[in-house]
C-alpha cells in the first residue's frame, strides 16, 4: 500500500504519535538534564535523592528507550513517504541528502551549544546509511532489522556484564568528567565551562555510534516497513500484521517489566542498559501500533486533538524542550541542576509538558508549521520562504520533514 501525503493531507496517527514521543522522551531524559548522568558514561555513580526504585523500575520498563524508539519508527515512516514522493519527482536521493545534511547541522548545534544528549545528529548519521535501503523488498528489510536488533541486544547484555564485573568508581573528584565536577560546572559554572564539558562528552557519544546505530537503524527500517504496509494510515485494513505487531509489543512489555522488577529488587539501575540497547524496540513497536489503532478508531478524541499540534511541530518541540530544561537546570538559568530530588525532577517534567503543549497550540493558530520546521524548509529550498499563514489544512508533511514543493 502506497501512502504519500501531499501539502493538503496528513496521516493523523503520525502527528499524534510524534506528539506522544515528544512528551514521553522528556520523561526518559529528565535525569540527564537535571542530574549528573553524563559522568555515568565513565562509571561515576551518584544516586538521585529520594530515589524510589519501584517507581524507577516502572519508568525503565515503560519509558526508557521506548519514546526514542518510537521516534525512530516515525523517522523510518517519514523516510518511506519521502522516498516515494522524491523518487516519483526525480529528486531522489539529492533532495533527501540535502535535508539530512541540514538536520545534521541542527543536531550538531544542539549537541555542542545546548545539550549533550542530542539525538538528531545520530538520526541524521543513521539516515545517511538507511536511506539506501529504502527500495528493498520486505524480506530483506525485516531480516536486516531483526539481525541488527539481536546484535544490539547482545551489546547491551555485554555492557551490563562488563559493568557488573568491573564495578563503578563511585564518583570521585579526580577526573574532569567526574560527577562532582559535572555538578559544579552546571550548577554554578560559566557557560564556557559547560561548553568545554559538553565537547568531550559529545565525542564519547559519537565514538559509540556503531552500537547506537544498530538499534536506530533497525527501527528506522521497521518504521519504513510499517508505513509501506499502511499500518500508520489504516491498521484495520491489515488485521494479521497489526495483530502480530501487537503481540511483539506485548512480549516486549513482559520482558521490560522483568527488567524493571529486577531493578526495583536489586537496586542495580545498570540493568537499564539492556533496555536501552535493543530491548526497548518491541515495546516501541507495540506503542506505535496501538497508537495507530486508537487514532483510527477515535479520530476526533480529545487526546488526539491535544497531542497532534505538538507532533506537527515535533522538531521545534524537541529543541524547545532542551531550551526549557537547560534554562531550569543550568547556572545561567534557574540553577536547579543537582538540587531537585527524584519526585521534583518528575514534577518538572509536567511543567515542561504544559508549556510545550500550550506553545504548540498557540503557534499553530496562526502558522501552518513550527518555526524550526520553517527554517528547515527554507534552507532545503535554497531561498527565503515566507512563513505560510494557517490554511484549512496544515502544510507540513506527515513525515516531519520539509514538504516537497511540486
Amino acid at each position: 500500500m502506497t501512502v504519500s501525503p501531499t501539502l493538503k493531507s496528513r496521516i493523523q496517527s503520525l502527528d499524534v504519535l510524534r506528539g506522544v514521543a515528544i512528551l514521553g522522551i522528556l520523561l526518559a531524559n529528565v535525569f540527564a538534564f537535571g542530574w549528573m548522568e553524563a559522568s555515568e558514561m565513565l562509571g561515576y555513580k551518584s544516586e538521585v535523592p529520594g530515589m524510589n526504585y519501584w517507581a524507577e523500575g516502572l519508568r525503565v520498563a515503560f519509558v526508557t528507550g521506548k519514546f526514542r524508539g518510537l521516534f525512530c519508527l516515525l523517522f523510518g515512516a517519514g523516510l518511506f513517504l519521502q522516498y516515494g514522493k522524491l523518487k516519483a519527482a526525480g529528486k531522489w536521493p539529492l533532495t533527501y541528502l540535502k535535508r539530512n545534511v541540514i538536520l545534521m547541522g541542527i543536531g550538531a548545534v544542539h549537541l555542542v551549544f545546548i545539550w549533550y544528549g542530542d539525538i538528531l545528529l545520530m538520526y541524521s548519521l543513521t539516515a545517511f546509511i538507511v536511506m539506501w535501503m529504502a527500495g528493498l523488498e520486505d524480506r530483506p528489510i525485516l531480516g536486516i532489522s531483526i539481525g541488527m536488533l539481536a546484535l544490539s541486544s547482545l551489546c547491551g547484555i555485554g555492557a551490563v556484564a562488563g559493568q557488573m564485573a568491573s564495578g563503578s568508581s563511585g564518583g570521585g573528584g579526580g577526573s574532569r568528567l567526574s560527577s562532582s565536577n559535572e555538578l559544579r560546572i552546571f550548577q554554578s559554572g560559566s557557560y564556557l565551562e559547560q561548553l568545554q564539558f559538553r565537547l568531550p562528552v559529545a565525542g564519547i557519544s559519537l565514538a559509540f555510534f556503531f552500537f547506537i546505530f544498530l538499534e536506530l537503524g533497525a527501527l528506522f527500517l521497521i518504521g519504513l516497513w510499517m508505513a509501506r504496509k499502511g499500518i500508520f494510515a489504516k491498521p484495520s485494513a491489515h488485521p494479521k500484521i497489526t495483530l502480530g505487531l501487537l503481540i511483539v509489543g506485548g512480549i516486549g512489555a513482559l520482558m521490560n517489566l522483568v527488567i524493571g522488577v529486577a531493578i526495583a529488587m536489586t537496586r542495580k539501575d545498570d540493568l537499564s542498559i539492556v533496555v536501552e540497547y535493543g530491548l526497548n524496540a518491541p515495546m516501541s513497536i507495540g506503542y506505535a501500533t496501538l497508537g495507530a489503532i486508537l487514532v483510527e478508531k477515535f479520530p476526533g478524541a480529545a487526546l488526539s486533538r491535544l497531542l497532534a499540534p505538538v507532533g506537527r511541530m515535533a522538531l521545534t518541540g524537541y529543541l524547545l524542550t532542551s531550551l526549557l530544561c537547560t534554562t531550569f537546570f543550568y547556572s545561567w538559568g534557574l540553577g536547579f541542576f543537582g538540587k531537585l530530588d527524584y519526585w521534583g525532577l518528575l514534577f518538572l517534567v509536567v511543567v515542561v509538558w504544559v508549556i510545550i503543549v500550550m506553545f504548540a497550540h498557540l503557534w499553530l493558530r496562526k502558522y501552518a508549521m513550527g518555526p524550526v520546521e520553517w527554517v528547515w524548509r527554507t534552507l532545503t529550498l535554497g531561498s527565503f520562504y515566507s512563513k505560510p499563514e494557517i490554511e484549512s489544512e496544515p502544510t507540513s508533511d506527515g513525515a516531519n520533514l520539509p514538504p516537497v514543493i511540486r
